[in-house]
């Protein structure tokens, strides 16, 4: 016995030694990339303030009341139900033209005339969109909530509160394709650092509220301090960003019909299924179980998406550049910006879900009153499976998308339904543990092995097409899509 442990420990300064110098390498790449950092540094911030957050509303409200909490969140998927993958489309896009247009300091776009007046028309259409739509998100979301909380229990007072979060999120939604043709435009430096800050102003905003026994008012109140940020960021880093993408020329329904809406459809599928179904089960859990197991549910789940999040985006932060090197046929580039980030991808998720379950054994350790208010160990544990292998399929989709088209359409539409189905089955008999088995069994059985097979399908026509070029460089790329501005799949 004294051998092997003498063993261990005499190995035990290499490991430090092997550890440190990777530490040192990825935040010598964070420096490097300040993108990724900037978005790296926001979900740090969540990592440090969600805790606080998760632990003033275990504090504050009731488990009741915590169950409205967190199905008032989950109903934003709503809003993100109406933009449809519209903000994506515009990312994806906007990027295959950015290759010919710069920012000057006032923040207006300047450049090749066709490629400006494109963004002028995408932006139209883009907001064209979410003006038509935003009456439509009322009253879905008003509706929704009188239909879902009808049954409030006595001295619940939500109807105030819910409408108040109704009106921050619209807002929120008419500035989303704003940000959008910012990340295309390659401010991707900008918008990170922004989220960051906005991560921070949120979670203080909440803090006070909850100090203050605003109860279900807090969530509304902070929405409106995150759009004070919004604005007054935008109208100091951008001036006229806004004006400069009036004035599109041409008709934009050809546009809508053969490039955007096509793409769109798929997207707003593929995102919604990728990054919100698990939300979507708050809800469901809140109508056929019950308010409790809903708010266990939402909990777990803020927790294990700030992992998601904080994965996800080493590779998302990438989107707009993989989409101008694929539109410029570097497919070399590609590969070896894709393959860094997803290492890096890789490791921050095997460390965060370490981490988390670690931080999950401690708690019920020591009795803290805060493990009571998270799902039991076994649906804790399927949970956060389901969320790290969403996080490897969002970077290899992020990773296809940038070719134009969106492969996972019909794969998240299937199996998304498939979990929505058996989770309201399962519910009232097997509770939150049928829920999280069902989500975790559909993302290992279905999700990750499609993943790897488109993956390993797109290589492969890579490297036909990179033979093509090679051969005959001038009639191969004026034939290829990515010589045009066709983002259709």
């Amino acid at each position: 016995m004294g051998e092997p442990v003498a063993s261990s420990l005499a190995r035990l300064p290499n490991l430090v030694a092997h550890a440190s110098s990777a530490a040192r390498r990825y935040l010598a790449t964070l420096r490097r990339d300040r993108a990724t950092l900037y978005a790296t540094l926001g979900n740090a911030a969540s990592l440090l303030l969600g805790p606080v957050t998760v632990y003033l509303v275990s504090a504050r409200l009731s488990p009741v009341l915590q169950g409205f909490y967190y199905t008032f969140g989950s109903l934003s998927l709503l809003q993100l139900l109406a933009e449809f993958g519209l903000g994506q489309v515009l990312i994806q896009t906007v990027s295959h033209q950015w290759h010919k247009l710069r920012m000057a300091p006032s923040g207006a776009l300047i450049g090749d005339e066709d490629a400006l007046n494109r963004v002028r028309q995408l932006a139209a259409l883009a907001l064209r969109w979410c003006a038509s739509l935003s009456l439509v998100l009322v009253a879905g979301l008003v509706t929704a909530g009188f239909v879902l909380f009808r049954h409030a229990p006595p001295g619940v007072e939500w109807r105030g509160p819910w409408l108040l979060l109704v009106a921050s999120m619209v807002a929120n939604f008419m500035l989303a394709p704003v940000w959008a043709i910012v990340q295309g435009c390659n401010e991707t430096v900008s918008f990170w650092m922004y989220r960051a800050v906005q991560q921070v102003v949120n979670a203080c905003a909440l803090w006070v509220l909850l100090i203050a026994r605003v109860d279900l008012w807090a969530q509304g109140i902070a929405g409106i301090a995150g759009l004070v940020w919004s604005f007054g960021f935008l109208l100091h880093r951008y001036p006229q960003f806004v004006w400069s993408l009036r004035g599109a020329q041409g008709r934009t329904g050809s546009l809508w019909r053969r490039h955007v809406w096509p793409l769109q459809w798929r997207t707003g599928i593929a995102w919604l299924g990728a990054n919100y179904l698990g939300v979507a089960l708050i809800p469901l859990l809140f109508h056929r179980a019950d308010a409790a197991a809903a708010g266990r549910f939402g909990m777990t789940a803020t927790l294990c998406n700030v992992l998601l999040a904080a994965s996800t985006n080493v590779v998302v932060t990438k989107a707009p550049q993989l989409c101008s090197l694929a539109a410029q046929g570097r497919y070399h580039e590609l590969d070896r910006e894709f393959g860094a980030a997803f290492r890096r991808m890789l490791a921050t998720l095997l460390a965060g879900a370490a981490l988390v379950l670690v931080g999950l054994a401690c708690s019920l350790y020591a009795g803290l009153p805060i493990a009571t208010r998270l799902l039991d160990p076994a649906s804790f544990a399927l949970y956060l499976g389901y969320a790290s292998a969403s996080a490897v399929v969002i970077a290899i989709n992020t990773y296809l998308r940038a070719f134009g088209g969106e492969p996972f359409a019909k794969l998240y539409a299937g199996s998304g339904v498939a979990i929505l189905v058996v989770a309201a089955i399962v519910a009232p008999r097997a509770g939150t543990l049928g829920v999280t088995a069902a989500a975790f069994l559909a993302a290992a059985l279905l999700q990750l092995p499609a993943a790897y097979v488109f993956l390993r399908a797109k290589r492969v026509d890579m490297k036909a097409t990179s033979a093509l070029v090679a051969s005959d460089p001038v009639t191969s790329l004026s034939g290829s899509p990515l010589a045009t501005d066709d983002v259709s799949p």
